[in-house]
């Protein structure tokens, strides 16, 4: 289950919007990655969420790659996501004509 906002700072011209999400970790089979679950994410979300509903997938091609994906009933978003270290992802994903990138650090608790 995760809770968050998205700009945070209304510097966009979507605006601040706030989310709601569960992700289902889906198991692997395979000699290569079985130890790296899938993910498959439902939510909710206000503004930038038209229609309230977005759904996202995370396939992993090992612990450090992965795949990912989302759809919010208004575009598509896709990219990668590299992991060099426990807890901390470098994404970039695609979304039309943009190019995002961001960085995170993650605790599990």
């Amino acid at each position: 289950v995760s809770v968050g906002v998205q700009d945070f700072l209304d510097k966009t011209p979507e605006g601040r919007s706030f989310y709601a999400a569960v992700t289902y970790r889906l198991g692997q089979v395979g000699d290569y990655n079985s130890d790296v679950p899938g993910e498959l994410t439902i939510g909710m979300g206000s503004r930038r969420y038209r229609r309230g509903a977005f759904v996202g997938f995370m396939l992993p091609f090992a612990d450090q790659l992965r795949i990912l994906g989302e759809y919010d009933t208004n575009k598509i978003t896709a990219g990668f996501e590299i992991r060099p270290i426990r807890g901390l992802a470098i994404r970039t994903l695609f979304q039309s004509d943009q190019t995002f990138w961001s960085l995170s650090y993650s605790v599990k608790f």
